[in-house]
This record gives structure tokens, sequence and C-alpha cells, in this order.
């Protein structure tokens, strides 16, 4: 038996296990609330193999875009490839698989509803899905938004559940009362996996979220059915409600960096106040005036007076795109100001120096949002006359003996070309051995197609040293 007939086979019988009963369906939708990103096919699998697994991706994903790398020993979650041609499985890691490679390595973005975040998340929710009963509590309009939402779009999908109900409990029922145990089903499954990712206390539902027909759905075909459209209808409200959180946290924390940096500016012009009066002997209630008998209004007035008559030349204060190249350092890379995605397919965006918030792009693991690797140096390039976005479309003569920048235009290509290049170093040994006897040179080059030609294989490391001939061919 086949690796891929042994994963088609746990599919079908986790499925059967998931619908016994409503403890068994609730502990697979308990894993489908951390992974909603994830069709229902591989959440299934994911759940058969690894219950625990919070935030998942490829190995390409993890190497190539996080800079992480797979611990020793993990083994990999194996799912379906839908996309090939032939039967194929594909291969993803838990993050508790994998760590960071050093000062390079991300971590993906998992998000965490906190008291302050109920009231942004329900006013973003109430723009999209309608209004809810303002005196209820956070938990039960959740569950008034899920049960709208539910109710809106069963009526799709449940003419498919008709259609693969032979060998199922829902066979021998007729349209109708089909549709009432599915509609029933599916409310109560999107509620369920909607409050368990907002870390609801789920016990206070437990007489609204019995599942009392999930035992019918006992086949791969009705199942699949309830768990896809469950996956998709929760997946864009969760997406929805990390993006308000990331959003929410980033201006706190904006907010703090600019109250902090404003009381620490304030602190050091009073000491340096201090320090001047210390030095020329005044106390603190005396002034510093050398116009003695002059009127301090007037003195005022006519110097505001002479600075009003005269023509300003430029803008006085500047852009603040301005501003903040002017503050920025030689060679600056942006390191710490650049977006950090992760897990839950947002972007967190990390402030400069002076508190201001440099773009905001669409952001998880799962390749719809990861990590973007490049870090600017500013908005303008001081001294070019030139912008950024000129920068980046500028080509050079034909004859200019100058042909770096047909290298790296930018400084972010450069940081992004070095990231990769250290990404890309795998392992290589430290001594090699020839091999001269022609059988073992057949063997091993035998055995090195059999694992390039096995598609459970990504990559094949030895340290024969294959003479220059082989390689070639």
């Amino acid at each position: 038996m086949t690796k891929y007939i042994k994963i088609s086979v746990l599919a079908r019988e986790t499925a059967k296990k998931v619908c016994r009963g409503r403890e068994q369906w609730i502990r697979y939708l308990d894993v489908a609330s951390r992974l909603y990103k994830y069709p229902f096919e591989d959440q299934l699998l994911i759940y058969a193999q690894r219950p625990d697994a919070t935030a998942c991706a490829s190995l390409e994903m993890w190497n190539e875009r996080m800079f992480c790398w797979v611990n020793r020993g993990a083994k990999g979650i194996a799912l379906i490839d839908g996309e090939s041609e032939r039967p194929k499985l594909r291969y993803v890691f838990d993050v508790s698989d994998v760590h960071k490679a050093r000062r390079i390595g991300k971590d993906p973005f998992i998000w965490h509803l906190r008291e302050e975040h109920k009231e942004v998340v329900l006013a973003e929710l109430e723009h999209i899905y309608g209004s809810t009963n303002t005196s209820l509590p956070f938990e039960y309009r959740i569950y008034e938004i899920a049960e709208r939402i539910a109710e809106d779009f069963y009526e799709e999908a449940v003419d498919e559940v008709i259609d693969e109900a032979a060998n199922s409990f829902l066979e021998d029922l007729d349209g109708d009362a089909v549709a009432v145990r599915f509609r029933e089903m599916l409310v109560q499954s999107v509620s369920y996996t909607i409050l368990k990712r907002c870390g609801c206390d789920m016990t206070e539902f437990a007489d609204d979220l019995t599942f009392d027909y999930i035992h019918e759905f006992n086949t791969l075909r009705t199942l699949s059915v309830l768990g896809s459209t469950t996956s998709e209808l929760c997946e864009p409200v969760l997406i929805r409600i990390g993006r308000t959180i990331a959003r929410y946290d980033r201006a706190l924390l904006q907010n703090r960096r600019h109250t902090g940096n404003h009381n620490h500016t304030e602190r050091a012009v009073a000491g340096h106040e201090s320090d001047i009066r210390k030095e020329r002997g005044l106390s603190d209630s005396q002034s510093d005036t050398f116009g003695a008998g002059r009127n301090d209004a007037d003195e005022i007035r006519s110097v505001a007076e002479e600075l009003s008559e005269k023509p300003q030349e430029g803008d006085l204060h500047g852009t603040s795109s301005e501003r903040r190249t002017a503050d920025t350092l030689p060679g600056d890379t942006g390191t710490g100001r650049g977006e950090v995605r992760g897990a839950d397919t947002e972007v967190v965006e990390e402030p400069d120096r002076d508190g201001e918030t440099e773009t905001e792009r669409s952001a998880a693991v799962d390749e719809r949002d990861e990590p973007d690797l490049s870090a600017g140096g500013g908005d303008c390039s001081e001294g070019t006359g030139l912008s950024v976005a000129e920068l980046e479309q500028y080509e050079p003569p034909a004859d200019s003996p100058y042909r770096q920048m047909d290298l790296f235009s930018l400084m972010s290509e450069q940081v992004g070309n070095i990231a990769m290049a250290q990404a890309e170093v795998t392992m290589i040994p430290q001594n090699y051995v020839e091999l001269t006897a022609e059988d073992d040179i057949k063997k091993i080059t035998r055995i090195l197609d059999m694992l390039d030609e096995d598609d459970d294989v990504q990559a094949v490391y030895h340290n024969w040293d294959m003479p220059e001939e082989e390689e070639e061919d």
C-alpha cells in the first residue's frame, strides 16, 4: 500500500470518527478554528495527524519566506495535493516543528482577542454583516452574527447535501428534512468555530450548540459539504477579526511610542534649561534678559512683524517624508521598520523611529500572508534628485561605465538577496569520499536516481566526490 492510499484511507476513517457525536465533532472544530485558512480536507488530515497544530506551512514557505528551519526528527503532516494531475501528497510542518534562523527568522502572526479589542471588532463586523443587539454581551453578539451568516448561505449548499446523501443516514429523508438538519448543523458549526477562535467560554453555549444531527452526516461526501461550507464561511470573518486586532495593536503601539518620545523630549528640554540657569547664576523665577528696560511684548511683536513681512522661501517645515529621510542615518537598511506578516493573514507593521507607519499591504503562513522581507532606507534618495519610484525605473545609458544599478537598484533588494542567499545554504559535507570501483559507482548512482524520482523526497545530500564527467551526465 502506497503512502497516498494510506493517507486517503486515513481521511475516510477520520471522517467516520468525527461524525459519531458531539464531542468528536467539537474536537475537530477546535483544530479547524486555529487553521481556518485551510480547506476542510486539509483540516481533517491535520486533525488526524497533529491535533495540537496551531500554524502550518510547507517546507519551502518556512525556509524561503519565514527563514525558519525544520527541527531534526520532525515529521511532516501529509496532505493530499489536489492541484496535482496525478495522485500525490504534499507536506506541511507546524510552527512547533521549526526554529528561526539567526537574525533573519520570522515569527508567524497569531492573533489573540483581548477585552480591549471587543469594541472595535464588533464595530468592524457590524459594519459588514449588520447591527446586533447592543444589550447583549460580546459573545452573544458574535453568535448572532455567525448565525446570520450561516442562515443566509445554507440554501446555496443544501442541494449539494441532498445530491450526496446516498449511503448516509440522510438518504431516506425528504428534501425539507435534510435542509432543516443541514441548516442547524451549519449554524452551530460556524458559530462554534468563530467563538472558539475568539477565545470565548464555550460552556455558556452548551445548550445552544448541541450538534444533534452530526451523526447523520456519516459519509465522507456529506460531511465534506458541511465541513467545506463551514470553513468557507468562517475564513473571511476570522481574517477580518485578525486584521482589526492587528490595526488596533499597531495604533496603540504607535501612540505609546509617540507619547514616550514626547515625554522624553520635554524632560530633555527642561533639564537643558535648568543647566543654563545654573550656569548663569539664575533662579527658576528669573528671566535671562539682555535688553534691560525693554518691553518683552513689544520685542516679540516687532520680531513677529519683521518675520511676517519677509517672503518665505520654500517650505519651512518640509514634508514628513523629507523629515524622516533627513533623520535616517547613512546606510540605514530600515531594520525594525519593515512589515512582519504571519500566520493569520495580517500585516504587522513596525513603526519607524518617529512613530510613523511606513506602508500597509495586504497580508499567513499558508502562502496568503507571509513576511515581506523588503526594507527601505527612507522615502527619497537624498542627493540624487530622484524619488524611489524613479530610481526603480531608471536605466543607465548603454555606454555608461557605472553598471551596478543594474544589479541592485535599491538597498531593499540587496538585503533581500543576502537573506535569500543565507536561506539557501544547506547541508554541505565536511569531507568527500571518492569511489573508484565501477560497481560502487553504479550502486550509488542508482540510489540517487531512485531518491530523485520519489515525490516524497524533497532533497538529497551525499558526500560522494562525483567525477566531472558523471556530474555532466
